[in-house]
């Protein structure tokens, strides 16, 4: 398999493979190269792991009254033809799932059945949040299979679980920042730098695909590509601050050397997790609390918000479709501001005077401050 150009389409970019059922060659056409890329991983992945999925379709001939809570996850999983890491994550909570429910008939599933899921899971000792992601799994599959027509409803549509109970790690501090930065390895520096600066979700699904061509050192912009929780808006610019280009700059240069492509790389080569490389700076850097990637983004949110930045400003930013995430994870931050706009309102001073008819005045507007 492999991707061509075909300069002057509309969709130049091929992806082509052999089915291993058919032995034929299958095409796909994309318009940006880093769709085709990321097609022709997601192939790779499953010629090699599940080439089941290249299969011809067959009609299914179980009712609903056969099919089992396992055999409807697997078939939801093969329409929907999730993205390697989706998929992986998923097949990571299901291992937990299914041993349990996955050989109950659907004719038979009931919210009793849901109770003992839940219950077990917290037997194992999993949080309620990562147990609610597991359960919307099942949901989802039963809700596919309705609409699909496999099964006439859903039997447990309205089970719902608790909402767990958000954890709350306080961002890392600037100093703490500047330590891990004196120790980390390149590329986690350049996490750091630009987590902290944007606000990008650290990731696959921005900050670990940001590319070089991604980047605009005419005009000093760069192009985020925003992740699937995003799709009205499948990209955003962000102007990058003097202080920056500089930094940038450098990089860009060291990358050329060594053809690199990705922003984020090590020696050369696209990363695809920091997990190891982001624990290995904290212990460097002797920080024992617990600090994660993805607290960059925190960070960045409360600098700027504390700063005074505007709340739908720093959302659109951040690849929010609306203030709402804005609004709930940062109150801590607002609660200041409201204070500190009060602060700056108007004084009013009432000069006094006696007309014989009790006391009367007039309002003098003083003191007028501003946020600093």
């Amino acid at each position: 398999m492999a991707i061509k150009e075909l300069k002057g389409r509309a969709k130049p970019f091929r992806v082509y493979w052999r089915n291993p059922y058919t032995k034929k060659i299958q095409t796909a056409h994309f318009t940006e190269l880093r769709d085709a890329r990321e097609h022709d991983s997601q192939i790779k992945h499953w010629l090699e792991f599940e080439p089941e999925r290249f299969a011809p379709e067959e009609e299914v001939q179980a009712s609903g009254q056969d099919l089992t809570v396992e055999g409807i996850v697997w078939a939801y999983l093969k329409d929907r033809q999730l993205k390697p890491k989706s998929l992986r994550d998923t097949i990571y909570h299901l291992k937990k799932v299914l041993p349990i429910v996955g050989m109950v008939q659907v004719s038979d599933l009931k919210k009793a059945h849901m109770r003992t899921l839940v219950s077990e899971l917290r037997d194992q000792g999993l949080k309620q949040n990562g147990i609610n992601r597991k359960v919307s799994i099942i949901k989802a599959a039963l809700n596919w299979a309705e609409a699909q027509e496999l099964i006439e409803l859903n039997p447990v549509r309205n089970f719902s679980c608790p909402r767990g109970v958000d954890e709350k790690i306080p961002p890392p501090s600037p100093e703490e920042l500047q330590t891990m930065i004196s120790v980390a390895s390149p590329h986690i520096q350049r996490v750091i730098v630009l987590g902290l600066s944007f606000g990008l979700r650290i990731g696959s699904s921005e900050l670990l695909q940001l590319t070089w061509e991604d980047v605009d050192m005419v005009r000093w912009r760069l192009r985020v590509w925003s992740a699937d929780k995003n799709l009205a808006k499948p990209w955003r610019d962000l102007d990058i601050k003097t202080n920056l280009q500089t930094v940038i700059s450098e990089w860009h240069e060291q990358d050329k050397k060594i053809g690199a492509q990705h922003v984020i790389h090590w020696k050369g080569k696209p990363v695809s997790a920091i997990k190891s490389a982001w624990k290995a700076t904290l212990r460097r850097a002797g920080i024992t609390r617990r600090i994660r990637p993805y607290d960059l983004r925190h960070a960045h949110a409360t600098e700027v918000l504390a700063a005074g930045a505007d709340t739908k400003a720093v959302a659109e930013n951040m690849g929010h479709n609306d203030t709402t995430m804005i609004l709930k994870h940062y109150q801590h931050v607002l609660v200041k501001q409201r204070k500190e706009a009060l602060a700056v309102t108007p004084d009013l001073v009432i000069q006094h005077g006696n007309t014989g008819q009790g006391v009367s005045g007039s309002f003098c507007i003083t003191n007028q401050k501003k946020i600093q």
